[in-house]
């Protein structure tokens, strides 16, 4: 039987060698995502920023403020956002969707297709922000049609808020008109006769 003093010590010599392999693995997993962030930081353009990262298979697919950015082995494969035609999402029957949280996989069509699988807890936020940045741009300015018809919906509304007035009013405030122009006009006939008279009188006088 082999004595338990020595059993000790090669239990603790294992948990050493153990110990040593995750540090050595964590070390190189530490460089190699070092190593694998200078080059995307090397890729990235002026003025360009990072949104989000969808780590994949065959490497990872970087969502950044100007492109979509595919990971291979010679480098980084670009798209700029502005060529993509279409975002496309299907869900686990294969039918498109257009939630993120129901996509096993989104198709990006531009001068050719590329998957992107729902394999990282990532996924769902690099979706959502893609399709946002992607989606048609509604023009500020509306088109002829739609003034024509804001015009005539904001007459008709302006037109609701009107007070008519009763018959009773309009007739009164009819006589109040015609008996103030009429008040008015004999006043005035009254001025410019006085006025002619004395100027007549001025005349005979000088």
């Amino acid at each position: 039987m082999i004595p338990l003093q020595e059993i000790l010590v090669i239990a603790a010599a294992l948990l050493a060698l153990a110990a040593i392999i995750r540090s050595a693995q964590k070390k190189r997993r530490d460089f190699k995502n070092r190593d694998a962030t200078r080059k995307l930081e090397l890729v990235l353009q002026p003025r360009e920023t990072m949104k989000v990262i969808c780590p994949q298979k065959k490497g990872r697919v970087i969502l950044t403020s100007k492109r979509v950015l595919f990971e291979t082995r010679d480098g980084f494969h670009a798209i700029l956002l502005k060529n993509i035609k279409k975002v496309q999402g299907s869900n686990e029957k294969g039918n498109r969707t257009t939630v993120p949280a129901n996509m096993v996989s989104l198709t990006i069509k531009a001068e050719q297709d590329y998957e992107i699988r729902n394999s990282c807890p990532e996924f769902e936020e690099f979706a959502k922000q893609l399709i946002k940045k992607t989606a048609p741009k509604k023009s500020d300015k509306p088109s002829f049609g739609e003034r024509i018809k804001k015009f005539f919906r904001d007459y008709g509304s302006e037109l609701k808020k009107i007070t008519w007035s009763s018959k009773k009013d309009v007739k009164s405030n009819t006589i109040v008109v015609i008996a103030s122009i009429v008040v008015v006009g004999l006043i005035i006939f009254a001025l410019d006769m006085g006025f002619s008279a004395l100027i007549s009188a001025l005349g005979k006088i000088y």
